[in-house]
């Protein structure tokens, strides 16, 4: 967690900012900061009312999905 954000309703939002100049393992590192961040919103009693990660770099790309 990069950024402790608090609205005007006083309610707090988590937020991980994640910055990629090349390509690489961002990939592997994404997903495991979206879990501890959940884990962060779901175990603490009601303290934080949100997360966001904010990607961007060179180096990100466009996640692309396949049809099922």
């Amino acid at each position: 967690m990069d950024i402790l954000a608090e609205d005007s309703e006083g309610k707090k939002h988590l937020i991980s900012l994640k910055w990629q100049q090349v390509s690489g393992t961002a990939e592997q590192k994404v997903p495991f900061e979206a879990m501890c961040l959940a884990e962060a919103v779901l175990t603490g009693d009601g303290e934080y009312s949100k997360a966001y990660i904010v990607l961007g770099g060179a180096g990100r790309r466009a996640c692309q999905t396949s049809p099922v």
